[in-house]
């Protein structure tokens, strides 16, 4: 399977706080069939949360665990309707992370820095914000 595929991507959803994206991430992970215990990583996520904000900048966050309860590393992206808070910021691009455990802890490292530096480029984040369809913001991705 690969990293990410149409099924780990939401385009225009509506959420009202980092709560209901936390959770409709786990959601997203555990329907493409890539959690073992979709509790376990959500409670994950609050953790890393709580351990340093995950908004880094750009109206993105970028939430991720690494934990026995997601059983193949994977990729989502969704983008919200509207910016929502998310710690001192507002965000409306968020790339979900998963991790098993049992992967080494630089494929987790290697995946967040990779969408650090893909959302750098500001050409990428306007043709995110402008796609109508999950196979474009799959090309955009895999570029």
């Amino acid at each position: 399977m690969s990293l990410i595929d149409k099924s780990l991507v939401i385009l225009d959803y509506e959420a009202e706080n980092k709560d209901e994206v936390l959770h409709a991430l786990a959601d997203l992970a555990e329907s493409a069939g890539r959690l073992n215990d979709k509790a376990l990583y959500i409670e994950e996520l609050y953790h890393r949360e709580a351990e340093a904000p995950t908004n880094v900048g750009f109206s993105t966050a970028i939430p991720h665990g690494r934990t026995d309860a997601v059983k193949e590393a994977t990729l989502m992206f969704m983008r919200l309707k509207k910016e929502i808070p998310w710690n001192d910021e507002y965000v409306h691009m968020i790339f979900g992370i998963a991790v098993p455990e049992s992967e080494p802890s630089k494929v987790h490292l290697a995946m967040l820095a990779k969408v650090a530096r893909k959302i750098m480029k500001e050409e990428l984040r306007i043709a995110l914000d402008n796609c109508t369809e999950c196979e474009e913001i799959l090309s955009l991705l895999d570029e």
